[in-house]
């Protein structure tokens, strides 16, 4: 069975798509954990919805393209987690304010 590149590509970028989806809910979800008045039932809806559009959309990859595409489909999602990872992880997007962020003193530098 002989799949087109264009096939290939399609599934990559359905990948890059329902990573996006996944990943950029988790992090939203997490910022909003700490503000939210129930964070329990929150996380839980969260993963609940996020798992819900993965598995359809990598899913339908696989559905309608066999194994090829569904190889594809995950090459793409998981670029999407090691770049947003890397992008939204420990020291990514938006440091929150304090001594954490600030650079360290030198020895000797004191006003």
């Amino acid at each position: 069975m002989q799949v087109e590149i264009w096939k290939l590509a399609v599934a990559v970028a359905a990948g890059v798509a329902v990573g996006l989806v996944f990943f950029g809910g988790l992090w939203m979800t997490v910022r909003r954990l700490s503000d939210a008045r129930r964070p329990h039932l929150w996380a839980l809806v969260s993963f609940a919805a996020r798992t819900v559009v993965a598995v359809a959309g990598i899913g339908l990859m696989a559905w309608l393209g066999g194994w090829q595409t569904l190889a594809a489909c995950m090459v793409g999602f998981i670029a999407t987690r090691i770049v947003t990872a890397r992008i939204w992880g420990p020291g990514g997007a938006e440091p929150k304010g304090g001594a954490a962020t600030e650079p360290p003193a030198q020895e000797g530098s004191e006003a």
